[in-house]
């Protein structure tokens, strides 16, 4: 809902609600709601005020997956059990317990100045609160996972079930401000971005419980029952308290030199402090400076061309990955033997990246080309000569080609397409038993593609469809381990394609209709790093949509 209040102010109003099964997967389902309200003051003049508003609330039921038996890959030392086939994948293995409650609640407001001289300012400050309690069932498939106890009778065997319960607050205050400029110096033009931000983020993590279910209690393993009731695993009273500040200033400068010609570098840095709080261990604290920057060039041969080059690199400190400090060490030894250990050094990712960029058929159609290569350096990893001790000696390097197309072919035809390659290899490691040198990083297909069109067949119809493809994924990444004893080691390749209709009822009026895996392929969607269970890609489906324009 969109008002006017007056001639310099404006309401926004929007009302979102949901209850929806996951399609393909019985008890599985999304519910909840959200409003969005946003206004506005000044709107027109120099001086602006804007504030905004969001409240969502979901109550879930979450998806713990199926087991892999029966799967590509799956691997059991009993040959009855390794030729068994798939369970159904609807089946639900989880509890009429299970629950996913969320609650996010967040509130910005933003100030606007336009200067005189042309320098344009920004001031923006959000609050937030999120808070996720959630309950979760998953199985486990491997060589202990599976009871048999009478291999000839499928209909007896069963799977064993863990409990998994999360509860934690997230707050977060943020404020940023930002001024934008341009100045001549002589044959060069330059358009500056710069400004402060400072940020405060709490973490309350909960301890729960410890739940080990009673053999009486895994699920059948091809006809598990809904409705039974597992306990839940209640809290402890243990908390974990994390609390995050960061001071940032920034400076960025786009210099124009001829008609064909603009280099763009800038520099951050970023300074931090964080401390960990538990009811056992005391406060754990650390902190540092971080600096990062990036540079570019782009060279336009023509109107329609441009060539570029870019270059940039960020951290990551200690502790700031699962948000809290640990001092974690080896036999009482006091070298740092967890990531999160304040006193390991940061974290740094380099990218580097050269493309083009042409625009074809009078400028309705995009290409793009792209090579990148991105380096995470000083990873902190098991040291392989010294079993149980961390070092920063890390390195891995991801490379490939990015090639798309986006625009529309003729009046009636738009077309988005795009094609990737995914060269990843771990130069510098440590597995959990064997060096992790030359491996693959998990989950990086080869190949992904998408591509989508329309075409509008007459003023009141339009058609369209696509595919998407994903290459194998790879789970399993120790070099030199056997993949024929590991459960499920990769995500084999699949395509999916996709169909789209719209007609058009009135000028305000329209109704949709989309077909989601129109060939109805079979895949996997979402594997568990280690291989056990999985959650099957969604069957066809279909939904019809009316769309209203006020």
């Amino acid at each position: 809902v969109n008002r006017a209040v007056g001639k310099t102010s404006g309401l926004r109003l929007n009302l979102m609600a949901e209850d929806v099964n996951a399609v393909g997967r019985d008890e599985v389902k999304k519910s909840g709601y959200a409003v969005a309200a946003a206004y506005g003051i000044g709107i027109g003049t120099p001086t602006r005020l804007y504030g905004f508003a969001q409240v969502s609330k979901g109550d879930n039921v979450p998806d713990g997956g199926i087991p892999s038996v029966g799967y590509p890959g799956f691997y059991n030392a009993t040959p009855t059990i390794q030729a068994a086939p798939r369970v159904d994948p609807e089946n639900y293995y989880g509890s009429v317990r299970d629950y996913e409650d969320t609650e996010s609640s967040q509130f910005t407001v933003k100030f606007e100045h336009d200067f005189e001289s042309g320098v344009y300012m920004t001031n923006t400050t959000r609050l937030s609160r999120t808070s996720l309690d959630r309950v979760l069932t998953g199985v486990s498939t491997g060589n202990a996972g599976i009871f048999a106890t009478n291999l000839t009778d499928r209909s007896t065997w069963t799977v064993n079930r863990s409990r998994q319960h999360v509860v934690k607050d997230n707050d977060a205050l943020i404020n940023a401000t930002n001024f934008t400029a341009s100045a001549t110096t002589g044959a060069f033009t330059h358009d500056l971005s710069y400004g402060l931000e400072f940020s405060t983020e709490k973490v309350a993590v909960y301890g729960v419980n410890a739940v080990t279910l009673l053999d009486d209690q895994r699920a059948n393993l091809y006809r598990p029952n809904p409705n039974v009731d597992l306990p839940v695993n209640g809290l402890n009273g243990t908390r974990t308290f994390v609390k995050l500040n960061v001071g940032s200033a920034y400076l960025f400068d786009t210099i124009h030199f001829g008609e064909k010609w603009l280099f763009n570098a800038g520099v951050r840095v970023d300074s931090y402090g964080i401390t960990t709080k538990t009811l056992t261990n005391g406060q754990i604290e650390g902190d540092g400076t971080l600096t990062s920057y990036k540079a570019g060039l782009v060279y336009k041969p023509v109107e329609t061309a441009s060539l570029y080059v870019a270059y940039a690199n960020s951290k990551t400190p200690p502790g700031t990955v699962n948000l809290g400090a640990s001092t974690t060490t080896v036999g009482g030894s006091d070298v740092a033997t967890n990531i999160n250990n304040p006193n390991v050094d940061p974290t740094e990712t380099r990218n580097l990246e050269a493309g083009v960029k042409w625009d074809v058929l009078s400028g309705r159609v995009s290409l793009t080309a792209a090579y990148y290569s991105t380096e995470h350096l000083n990873e902190f990893v098991e040291n392989p000569f010294n079993t149980g001790f961390g070092e920063n000696f890390g390195k891995r390097a991801v490379k490939g080609f990015d090639l798309g197309v986006v625009g529309k072919i003729t009046d009636k035809w738009n077309l988005t397409a795009g094609i990737q390659t995914m060269d990843t290899k771990v130069e510098e490691g440590q597995g959990t038993t064997t060096s992790a040198t030359g491996a693959v990083t998990r989950w990086s297909p080869e190949l992904a593609a998408t591509v989508w069109t329309t075409y509008e067949v007459s003023p009141k119809l339009t058609l369209g469809g696509g595919a998407r493809y994903t290459g194998e994924q790879v789970r399993a990444n120790t070099p030199g381990v056997d993949l024929a004893t590991q459960n499920v080691p990769f995500i084999p390749e699949y395509w999916v394609v996709d169909a789209y209709g719209s007609y058009k009822l009135t000028d305000k009026v329209s109704v949709q209709l989309n077909v989601y895996n129109l060939l109805d392929e079979d895949y996997i969607a979402t594997l568990n790093n280690g291989g056990s269970r999985l959650i099957p890609g969604a069957p066809r489906s279909a939904t019809v949509t009316l769309n209203y324009q006020f």
